[in-house]
């Protein structure tokens, strides 16, 4: 059967300032997606989603795909040669044969919640806190305390979200 979408099939997205492709309050985006050299290449956020119709792919990008709030993405994917491939933030992700390696800070980062089932994927430099759940071919590293921390600014400034420090 077909499936019924108001997004495109197939799409190519490079070189934006921001998003490269961004689903946001409540939306859904189902398709193909080449996105690079963007800020951000695929930023889901306040209960979107995102499906794949083909393999997504997303290269060259300060993060490859941000998910907060809700958001949902399922499908495979391909993130490298970001500097995080892929960052979520009590949000739903459920990938297979996908490849989340080769990114420059880390592969995947997920927190606050965050579920990851993972199907045949292979990922390399993974980062957890203590609240996410995770199932299949991906596994959050063990640390000394099995938390991180944020790093305080200085001058009393308040807690950073970004970069995060393994106790």
């Amino acid at each position: 059967g077909q499936f019924a979408s108001a997004s495109p099939m197939s799409s190519t997205i490079s070189g934006n300032a921001s998003a490269g492709l961004s689903v946001i309050l409540g939306s859904v985006w189902v398709g193909h997606a080449v996105v690079s050299g963007s800020e951000v290449g695929i930023a889901l956020n306040n209960g979107s989603a995102s499906g794949t119709a083909g393999q997504m792919s997303v290269s060259g990008c300060t993060v490859g795909v941000s998910m907060v709030n809700d958001s949902v993405m399922t499908g495979n994917i391909t993130a490298s040669g970001n500097q995080t491939g892929i960052s979520a933030e009590d949000s739903s992700i459920a990938i297979s044969n996908s490849t989340l390696t080769g990114n420059t800070d880390k592969d995947v980062w997920i927190r606050f919640g965050t579920r990851l089932s993972a199907k045949a994927t292979t990922a390399g430099t993974v980062l957890c806190d203590g609240t996410v759940l995770v199932r299949g071919t991906i596994a959050c590293p063990a640390t000394a305390s099995g938390i991180l921390r944020s790093t305080l600014g200085s001058g009393g400034t308040p807690p950073r979200l970004d970069p995060f420090v393994i106790d």
